[in-house]
């Protein structure tokens, strides 16, 4: 079993918010993670049986981290 952390500053809680529609164990069932808030932080828990299922969890993280971000930055410079 591979466990690993991923730590992430969300000051809107709207980072949350995308990953509350995710699907957090894979259909074939060799990863699990999970999401906690601890202030301003999100803390993803990431528990694989292989490297290759952990590599696709981490994948889907952090592709929908960097919609959030490219997003973010749309809106801002408008």
């Amino acid at each position: 079993m591979i466990h690993t952390e991923i730590t992430v500053q969300d000051e809107h809680g709207h980072l949350e918010s995308l990953f509350s529609f995710e699907q957090k164990e894979m259909l074939n069932e060799r990863v699990k993670y999970s999401v906690k808030r601890e202030k301003n932080i999100l803390k993803f828990s990431v528990k694989a049986k292989d490297s290759v299922a952990l590599r696709s969890a981490l994948n889907t993280i952090t592709k929908i981290i960097t919609v959030y971000e490219k997003a973010g930055s749309a809106i801002k410079n408008g």
